[in-house]
């Protein structure tokens, strides 16, 4: 089963671009408010994991990391609130599906949210 993703509609969102790391894993470093990030894709074992930190999202301790299963990446909007990407263990859209919520407000920032049922 393949992951379902527009790699070009998440780079937009996040503002930057993926890179190749091997044949499975795309990796994209970004920033956004005063926090630098890094997202790893790994479209074979259909996962993804998001880091975050002030200085180096690399580092080996950031103040974030979350890694979950995901076969879908999809854009929304939150009403009066910006658009969102959302990460969804199934196909299946529904709220009880999505493990990472991020929606870009309009200052700029990321506010990330984590769902596991």
């Amino acid at each position: 089963m393949a992951m379902h993703w527009q790699k070009e509609r998440v780079e937009a969102f996040l503002g930057g671009n993926f890179t190749q790391l091997d044949q499975q894993i795309q990796e994209m470093r970004f920033e956004a408010g005063a926090v630098r990030y890094l997202l790893w894709v790994h479209e074979q074992t259909e996962s993804v994991i998001l880091r975050a930190d002030p200085h180096d999202p690399g580092c080996p301790f950031p103040v974030i990391e979350v890694e979950c299963q995901c076969t879908r990446i999809e854009e929304s909007e939150a009403i009066a609130v910006g658009p969102v990407l959302l990460f969804c263990a199934t196909s299946d859209m529904s709220s009880k599906n999505v493990r990472i919520r991020i929606t870009r407000t309009r200052e700029g920032r990321l506010s990330i949210a984590t769902h596991w049922p």
